[in-house]
């Protein structure tokens, strides 16, 4: 939470010296989560897979700066939820889960298509906070053992319900792979092969803007 705060703060300081134009407001909403991977064994090559998709969420500020008469630049401040249900079970016979948390500041390009609907574009860049495997009740922290940046790439769309409420539709992909000495692959594959792994989600969203 005080992550939030601190970035909510951060965009709105920023805005202070800007002109009345200039749109303000906070988001939130659900994701579904997933991990893209690659598994490489010796013997048999490449393949890819993925996780098993699971429910999170992303919540922050937004900041939109005009740029011309149908486009603007809009910059963000998340905390998001990201990471997977992998596909193994404990004693309990209950699936673990890879939770990563970051901070992700996506800088989008926003195309106004109609008076009420746009398309968004843009780099997505993300720090790893804290990072948590659950299997069961037991957690166990992988903070030091993961790629602490991240980046990728977002796009989708925004729909406005009223002047100061709208509905985001977006998909993020992330390019950079998240274990970098393939400690997860250990864990799955009992130390056969490697395993890279980048961020995937889709992120339904609210967002209220606070000055317009």
């Amino acid at each position: 939470m005080k992550y939030f705060f601190f970035l909510s703060f951060l965009l709105f300081t920023i805005s202070l010296p800007c002109h009345s134009q200039i749109k303000i407001g906070l988001k939130a909403g659900p994701s579904i989560v997933n991990i893209q991977e690659i598994v490489s064994f010796p013997e048999l090559g490449e393949y890819t897979s993925n996780g098993q998709a699971r429910l999170a969420y992303q919540v922050g500020s937004f900041i939109s700066f005009p740029w011309k008469k149908k486009f603007s630049f809009r910059l963000e401040a998340l905390i998001s939820n990201k990471g997977e249900q992998i596909p193994i079970s404990n004693i309990n016979d209950q699936p673990a889960q890879l939770d990563l948390f970051y901070i992700n500041l996506p800088v989008l390009i926003d195309f106004k298509a109609s008076p009420n609907f746009s398309f968004q574009l843009g780099p997505e860049l993300g720090y790893l906070i804290f990072a948590k495997t659950t299997i069961g009740s037991p957690t166990g922290d992988l903070t030091r053992l993961l790629r602490r940046w991240d980046m990728g790439l977002s796009g989708g769309s925004k729909f406005a319900l009223t002047q100061k409420l709208s509905l985001g539709l977006r998909y993020s992909q992330g390019f950079i792979t998240v274990n970098p000495g393939g400690f997860l692959a250990n864990v799955r594959f009992n130390g056969i092969g490697r395993l890279l792994q980048w961020n995937q989600a889709v992120q339904l969203s609210l967002n209220y803007c606070i000055q317009s």
